[in-house]
């Protein structure tokens, strides 16, 4: 296997901010996410279509969501970004704010595996 490079990743990882989260574009998800994406997280059904469900979930029972990416690194097939995450009113039991650290894995074209560590 080929080691993915480094700049596609943190594209791919920006995108997913921007995009996804901060334009709040749930169908960007078919395009960044591999078909078996797997998400590392409690309460997050696996595949895209389980991510999806959960970011409409979160964007109906809020408002004023937006990400401010702080750091993203890359060795390769493995993205680390830093990000904070702001709301004007944010769903039930979430922060206002909360600075976050996610793990991606890419195959280099699609994000393939998701960690994050609040």
């Amino acid at each position: 296997m080929t080691t993915p490079d480094p700049q596609s990743g943190e594209r791919l990882v920006r995108r997913f901010w921007d995009e996804i989260i901060n334009a709040q574009m749930i169908g960007v998800v078919d395009d960044l996410m591999s078909h078996d994406y797997r998400q590392y997280a409690d309460g997050i059904a696996q595949g895209p279509e389980g991510l999806k469900a959960f970011l409409r979930e979160t964007f109906e029972a809020s408002e004023g969501m937006r990400a401010e990416i702080h750091d993203i690194v890359s060795t390769g097939e493995i993205v680390v970004s830093r990000t904070t995450i702001r709301f004007d009113s944010p769903p039930p039991g979430w922060a206002t704010e909360q600075t976050i650290v996610d793990i991606f894995r890419t195959d280099g074209v699609r994000l393939t595996e998701h960690w994050d560590m609040r």
